[in-house]
């Protein structure tokens, strides 16, 4: 350990990749300071979602909705609010289904060898996968080591050895915005799950919001491609409609698949859901 740049050089280290003892402490205590306002997020989120729920504003601020409580009490925008809250809901219920993801995604305890008896979690080069500092993942057990020589001999093992998947959950509101457009609970504990499987196989990525956008994504395109599934059948047994119109229905309904597959790229979406109300009115006007 050094407590100067002068000491640094002199261990032959490169003083612009090592810290001193004084860097190394000033650091911790800013990320410190930030974790700690990031995790803030959850606080905030629980308690609009309590005055919201309850309406506890009623007595302060009578006559008020809870959007105009919270323009009027804090200057914050509806949209704001609601995200402050749906990010608190959605860490809850991660929260709650802990076991469930561990079950997935953790290997089976029988399978490690014994010697992974031995845990590094107190150790003070162990950090969680998400810490910015330098490391490499620890096999068989969560987080990364930061040691500067690499893994110490109690935990070095062959690179395919079975691992531990460390559960971890978003840090900050921007981070279960994406989950939020997930309606169904259990589809937001199935695209976390594929964010967590993706850390674990690679220790280099990072927990992002657009890491968790794009585990949405995936589960969102499994989720239509579900219902897309469950219309074409349905269409295809019933006996209500004629043959002529269940294959049309069909290519319709391939147009679309393919257009959503490919983003909406040669047709804006709102313009094929505004001519295809025009048909149901159409159909409905007869009645």
């Amino acid at each position: 350990m050094a407590e100067t740049l002068a000491e640094l050089i002199h261990e032959g280290k490169d003083i612009t990749e090592h810290l001193t003892d004084s860097e190394r402490d000033r650091f911790d205590s800013c990320e410190s300071i930030i974790h700690k306002g990031l995790s803030t997020f959850m606080e905030v989120g629980r308690a609009l979602a309590d005055i919201n729920n309850n309406r506890l504003y009623r007595e302060a601020y009578p006559g008020y909705t809870f959007e105009k409580y919270c323009k009027e009490a804090w200057d914050l925008s509806r949209g704001y609010a609601y995200q402050q809250i749906g990010g608190y809901e959605t860490v809850t219920l991660l929260t709650s289904k802990m076991s469930a993801i561990a079950d997935i995604l953790e290997t089976p305890s029988e399978e490690i060898p014994d010697q992974q008896e031995e845990k590094c979690t107190d150790c003070g080069f162990r950090e969680a996968l998400t810490n910015k500092t330098k490391g490499v993942k620890i096999p068989g057990e969560p987080g990364k080591c930061t040691r500067p020589e690499g893994l110490c001999e109690k935990h070095s093992q062959p690179a395919d050895s079975p691992g531990r998947t460390e559960i971890i959950l978003p840090i900050n509101e921007a981070q279960t915005r994406p989950l939020t457009k997930l309606k169904n609970p259990d589809d937001q504990v199935k695209a976390w799950g594929i964010v967590l499987e993706k850390l674990n196989q690679d220790p280099k990525a990072k927990l992002t919001a657009a890491l968790i956008n794009k585990a949405v994504k995936e589960v969102q395109g499994s989720v239509v491609k579900k219902k897309t599934q469950e219309v074409r059948k349905a269409v295809e047994t019933t006996a209500l409609v004629t043959t002529m119109f269940k294959k049309q229905y069909q290519v319709l309904l391939d147009i679309v698949v393919e257009e959503q597959n490919n983003g909406w790229t040669s047709m804006k979406k709102t313009e094929v859901i505004k001519h295809l109300d025009g048909l149901i009115k159409i159909i409905k006007s007869e009645d």
